[in-house]
């Protein structure tokens, strides 16, 4: 499906089917041979590579900009990679960066990675029912507490401070910035601060995430 599909029937009104294949297909890379912007007396033409060194990269052959694709897909926001699309070249790494620290975009992220992975049956027993209530309140409050932490990964990111520390064992005295900061966060907040008291294990962002 074409991107420019998506931005005038939204991914929500779909079935389950229908939106399991537009994720299954894949996101759209078209070249976009068109796109281009002026720079001083030349011009600037988009590079299909940042489709490889960006996975959330989309494009739209119709429009010829480009999109953000888990945005497209579940982002209730209308912004510029969600749905008026980017045209500007000359400051596509800015532009780039600062949708990569947007809250929005880092739960659109997060929404489809974990699209289809449950499905709830319609016909249930009372406790398989009550499984899933209780299932259902686990996840809120993971929900919450993970909202705790994109809410630091953005203000750490924003002021380009550093998240991992030398070392961040328990008994250090400085952690870093990340571990540090949640649990400054956690002697304000009841829900933050029970949840960093049954961890098991807690650090700063390491590999890809």
């Amino acid at each position: 499906m074409d991107s420019s599909e998506l931005l005038l029937k939204s991914f929500g009104s779909n079935t389950f089917i229908e939106k399991q294949n537009i994720i299954n297909n894949g996101r759209p890379t078209p070249t976009l041979q068109d796109l281009k912007s002026k720079c001083k007396n030349n011009f600037r033409y988009f590079n299909p590579s940042y489709y490889n060194t960006n996975k959330w990269l989309s494009g739209c052959q119709k429009t010829q900009k480009l999109y953000c694709w888990p945005c497209i897909l579940f982002s209730h926001e209308s912004n510029t990679w969600s749905k008026y699309g980017c045209s500007d070249l000359n400051n596509y790494h800015n532009l780039k960066h600062r949708h990569e620290i947007n809250r929005s975009h880092i739960e659109s992220l997060i929404t489809l990675k974990k699209f289809g992975n449950i499905r709830i049956e319609t016909c249930l027993s009372d406790a398989y029912k009550q499984s899933i209530e209780k299932h259902n309140e686990s996840v809120k409050n993971n929900r919450y507490v993970l909202s705790r932490l994109i809410d630091t990964t953005c203000f750490l990111a924003k002021q380009e401070l550093s998240f991992r520390g030398h070392d961040e064992q328990v008994i250090s005295i400085n952690r870093g910035n990340y571990v540090e900061l949640i649990h400054l966060m956690g002697t304000l907040d009841p829900k933050l601060s029970g949840h960093l008291s049954t961890s098991t294990v807690f650090s700063g962002l390491s590999g890809d995430i």
